[in-house]
């Protein structure tokens, strides 16, 4: 990439809605109730897909045409989650699915701003959440599919009945704390356990055994300390099976000073949320990235496919109006087509 178009947007995180892409012409693939595993999506514009760099697995179809479900009944009888479901249905098994509906729990459905309905979904086994497991799926506004992103654990075969009690689970927890940040006990507080399943292949390139875990949070009394540890203890053997501090140090230490400094001072969240629409979309596996095409602000975005954060974005000429962009085979540099000033950039 040229350095001189190098622009960074630090702290800003796109949520998924940043795919939320219009097309003129729409996909065709099979209805969910007649989606088995020999079914094939009949496609005018396949969607594109992208895998996480670190755990390998898929995380994201979307970019090409919207995709419609024939058959699938009127917009105005479903749900917007029943819609996300069919979807989810024809493409689940993609992401390692082999029963959707009984696998993913509805966390939350909105609609943006332009009427496009995001609906987040919950990976569960037998009622039991996983950890780091989760599919967003993004329908326009005629309800259908522009993208589906996110991660699950496959071939979910595990007891989910816990040996260990809940206390013994916490005691051993608040012990953990305590050794790493040399605290004592009486110093620190431990949420209430909650069953989840961890698997680590969500989270980095693992072979480890999925583990049935009891999950807490650890802080300290003493406000001052940047103690927010996350602990999962394996509910069979009582062990430690990960632990991780989820605070920022740097900026807790930032936070702190510049609180100190002035009692009224109010520290805004740096995140910043964009309802970006990008017309065109390619996929770097190889950095793990996703470039975006975003006409309005003349610019290529450059997107983390690992959270979906927008990491840099080159900017371009003054009504360079961008549409449509290509990856070069090396992946080193991008054509991008400028309609406004009809021509070709390369960043």
């Amino acid at each position: 990439m040229k350095p001189k178009l190098y622009k960074t947007l630090s702290g800003i995180f796109i949520v998924v809605c940043t795919f939320l892409i219009t097309f003129p012409a729409a996909v065709y693939a099979v209805p969910a109730s007649q989606a088995t595993k020999e079914s094939t999506p009949i496609t005018k514009r396949e969607p594109k897909r992208g895998y996480n760099p670190e755990t390998g697995k898929l995380a994201f179809i979307g970019g090409g045409s919207p995709v419609k479900l024939p058959g699938g009944g009127r917009k105005e009888d479903t749900t917007p989650q029943e819609r996300a479901m069919n979807f989810v249905a024809v493409y689940g098994s993609e992401f390692g699915l082999k029963n959707p509906s009984q696998d993913m729990k509805v966390l939350k459905a909105q609609k943006d701003k332009g009427g496009n309905e995001i609906v987040h979904y919950q990976q569960v086994h037998n009622g039991v959440p996983v950890i780091a497991g989760e599919l967003i799926v993004n329908l326009n506004a005629a309800g259908e599919m522009l993208s589906i992103g996110g991660e699950v654990s496959s071939d979910l075969a595990l007891n989910t009945q816990p040996a260990i009690k809940p206390q013994a689970a916490r005691k051993n927890a608040l012990t953990e704390i305590s050794k790493l940040y040399k605290v004592d006990k009486k110093g620190l507080e431990v949420s209430n356990p909650e069953l989840w399943i961890f698997d680590e292949s969500l989270l980095a390139a693992s072979t480890r055994p999925v583990e049935l875990v009891w999950r807490m949070e650890g802080t300290a009394k003493d406000t001052t300390q940047p103690i927010r540890e996350m602990v999962l203890v394996n509910a069979q053997t009582g062990d430690i099976s990960f632990h991780v501090n989820q605070v920022d140090s740097t900026e807790f230490d930032r936070s702190n000073k510049l609180q100190a400094e002035s009692d009224d001072l109010q520290i805004a969240p740096s995140t910043v949320v964009s309802t970006i629409q990008y017309d065109d979309l390619v996929i770097d596996e190889l950095r793990g990235y996703l470039y975006g095409a975003d006409k309005t602000g003349n610019k290529i975005d450059v997107i983390n496919i690992t959270d979906l954060s927008v990491s840099n974005s080159y900017l371009l000429a003054s009504d360079a109006l961008p549409t449509e962009i290509e990856l070069s085979p090396d992946g080193n540099e991008l054509a991008v087509a400028q309609s406004g000033l009809d021509r070709v950039a390369f960043v």
